[in-house]
């Protein structure tokens, strides 16, 4: 076994910004995607494929120290009358993966779920690892099923799981895509001099996390090499403000106002979602660096240079 790290989902938003960020050090770092980046991070090495594919995987995951589940590819607003295929597209693959670490069980397993598509709404306190979790989505459903088949992997076979359930994880570097991201969507609408489009009122509340915040919080989680059973860890930036307030702040950031086009609200969407984080922090001596307005200017930069 080597000190390297697989990231699987290397080729999204949040596996990326890792990939980078473990770049600079000295640790070998490999990366599952589905297909070659256009423009790769220098120092990492790519397989292509998928988990039920990749002709590599067998032997690197024999040779891996950790390996970060990045992999995600829908919403609680994309997965709505889909269940099988958010069984598909989420299970299946983590299924095909627990099956190979059953002989490797030497390997610490880092998986990215969700706060806010776990846990539903709350209103009295925020939302502590051991609460409940009520999901309102299919999406939700399928991260709270992979965590429990995680901890059936870790419990049976003796392995090493760290489960993070981040907030709205937001930076330089995602991509607007329809339902992935408010943040960029709003920032790219006013690019563009578009209107944006939102569900409900505006007055829903949520937390968003800066991406180095969360990466470093992985790299430290990585660092740490885990320990026997499973451990799951909420991530937020404790800052939570309305869907309106937030888009002023952007216009403020942009310097313009947001054209917006309200529509009714979505059953799959919680109200309001606070989470406490007091776990993490204690855990790896972590804490949030970016508040909102420094992470909104640093995304609008890099909006703004972008293409698209």
């Amino acid at each position: 076994m080597t000190d390297s790290v697989l990231v699987i989902g290397a080729g999204g938003f949040i596996g990326r910004a890792l990939c980078t960020h473990l770049s600079r050090g000295a640790r070998p770092i490999q990366a599952l995607v589905r297909r070659q980046p256009d423009d790769p991070v220098p120092g990492v090495h790519y397989i292509t494929g998928g988990l039920e594919s990749a002709p590599e995987l067998d032997s690197l995951l024999g040779e891996c120290a950790c390996i970060v589940y990045a992999a995600s590819s829908s919403t609680p607003g994309s997965s709505a009358g889909k269940p099988v295929d958010e069984v598909d597209r989420h299970l299946r693959p983590l299924g095909v993966l627990l099956e190979k670490l059953q002989t490797n069980t030497h390997a610490h397993l880092i998986y990215l779920s969700s706060a806010g598509a776990t846990y539903g709404s709350s209103s009295e306190r925020p939302f502590t690892e051991a609460d409940l979790l009520r999901p309102a989505s299919y999406h939700g459903a399928t991260k709270v099923a992979a965590e429990m088949l995680i901890t059936a992997w870790a419990n049976q076979f003796g392995g090493s799981a760290s489960i993070f359930r981040p907030s709205n994880v937001y930076g330089p570097g995602q991509q607007a895509r329809a339902g992935f991201g408010i943040i960029p969507a709003a920032l790219l609408a006013l690019k563009h001099s578009e209107p944006l489009e939102i569900w409900g009122d505006g007055s829903a509340t949520r937390d968003y996390l800066y991406i180095d915040d969360l990466v470093t919080l992985l790299a430290k989680a990585i660092d740490d090499g885990g320990s026997p059973g499973t451990h799951t860890y909420n991530a937020s930036s404790g800052e939570n403000v309305s869907v309106k307030q937030l888009l002023e702040r952007i216009s403020t950031t942009a310097g313009r106002p947001i054209d917006l086009q309200f529509t009714p609200a979505r059953a799959v969407d919680a109200s309001e979602v606070r989470f406490d984080s007091a776990k993490a922090r204690r855990q790896f001596d972590w804490q949030p660096q970016y508040d909102l307005a420094t992470g909104l200017k640093a995304t609008w930069e890099w909006i703004s240079k972008s293409a698209g």
